[in-house]
């Protein structure tokens, strides 16, 4: 049986009607950052920013996929981290067990 036998739809949530992925992915960077030490009062929306900014940077192929990932962990750190430190980073800011490591090492 193929994918197409068992699908009779698929939804897009483009506006969040059904699923609130912002509130989500907010109070995952709150928790996320706390654990780095990080408690801005506006954190979620400083990781917005970030983001977005060196994901556009990627979009335009000024930097490489990893590339942008790498320095918006930079900019939201506020450290001049290696090449292999920032990548360290973002591989334990992206595990499922991200509570095991010490994210001071960073």
């Amino acid at each position: 049986m193929t994918v197409r036998d068992r699908a009779h739809a698929v939804v897009f949530d483009l506006d969040e009607t059904l699923l609130d992925q912002s509130s989500a992915a907010d109070a995952a960077v709150i928790a996320w950052a706390a654990d780095l030490g990080v408690e801005d009062a506006d954190i979620a929306q400083r990781w917005s920013l970030i983001s977005n900014g060196h994901y556009a940077r990627y979009q335009t192929r000024e930097i490489s996929f990893e590339g942008q990932r790498r320095e918006r962990m930079r900019e939201f750190l506020g450290r001049q981290l290696t090449d292999e430190h920032a990548r360290a980073a973002v591989q334990w800011s992206s595990s499922p067990t991200v509570n095991a490591h010490n994210s001071r090492d960073f």
